[in-house]
């Protein structure tokens, strides 16, 4: 599926005016590295005088439009199947910014900057559009340029959705109006129904791993309020199936497989 409705109009714009070149030539690119590196390095100072020039320069706007934008261009490459010409190893640079970024903000005193994020809609983009996203990364583009390559495809916008989703869970006391929107988004787009719905449509491939996956992660976080979605939405029970049927499930997914005989274990006493 496609991620962003505008990528056949960006896709002609960047053709008509030649603008899809290798990484290393991209100045545009350049430039949002150099300006993500700049924001980086004074968010990890935590100066009260640095966070009032933020909200002066409102930040929260402003990186909502930046991860948006590298969002839709990256979907371009993956639909496009150009991906050779955006280079892996600068996607993980990417990344790295974008998930330390967004680490830092949970983490600080700044609620105008995460209001703002808020407002915008990332917490959105984060449950739906990129938690949902089934775009997948081929690296068998770069099998001339590694000597190992241990998978073929992943999901970079649902990895990187199920890493902002767990920072978001692991930081709620510092940012209780991030945690309360995420819960608020995922029952609004039933964000956890359709989750379940890869584990019952797809009984293997890479759309069912990365449904397993993601319970994987947030089951050992045993927050109340999503326990009682997941409870809702009969998500324990799907999973109970799954994992009576193959034994090897309990290897891949122990938290998982953890939870499944406590609650055996608790029903036994």
């Amino acid at each position: 599926m496609g991620f962003d409705h505008r990528s056949e109009l960006m896709m002609d714009y960047l053709m008509s005016h030649d603008s899809i070149r290798k990484y290393a030539s991209n100045r545009l690119m350049k430039t949002v590295h150099c300006y993500m590196r700049i924001i980086l390095s004074l968010l990890e100072k935590n100066d009260k005088d640095y966070h009032i020039m933020f909200d002066k320069f409102d930040l929260g706007q402003f990186l909502h439009e930046v991860f948006h934008r590298q969002y839709s261009l990256l979907a371009i490459y993956i639909r496009s199947k150009i991906e050779d010409i955006h280079v892996l190893e600068n996607y993980v640079e990417e990344t790295n910014f974008r998930i330390k970024i967004f680490e830092l903000i949970l983490k600080c005193p700044n609620n105008f900057i995460k209001d703002r994020m808020i407002e915008e809609g990332f917490i959105d983009l984060i449950s739906t559009r990129l938690l949902e996203s089934m775009q997948a990364f081929d690296v068998s583009f770069y099998k001339f340029h590694f000597k190992f390559l241990p998978f073929r495809e992943f999901l970079p916008f649902k990895n990187e959705a199920v890493m902002m989703i767990l920072m978001i869970l692991w930081e709620k006391d510092k940012s209780p109006q991030m945690f309360q929107q995420l819960l608020l988004s995922f029952g609004k787009h039933k964000t956890l129904y359709k989750q379940k719905e890869l584990l019952t449509k797809y009984n293997k491939g890479l759309y069912h791993l990365s449904a397993l996956s993601f319970f994987d992660a947030v089951i050992p976080l045993r927050h109340p309020d999503l326990n009682f979605l997941m409870k809702h939405e009969k998500i324990f029970e799907v999973l109970e199936i799954l994992f009576d049927k193959s034994a090897v499930l309990h290897e891949h997914f122990p938290n998982i497989s953890r939870h499944i005989r406590n609650e055996y274990y608790a029903l036994d006493h």
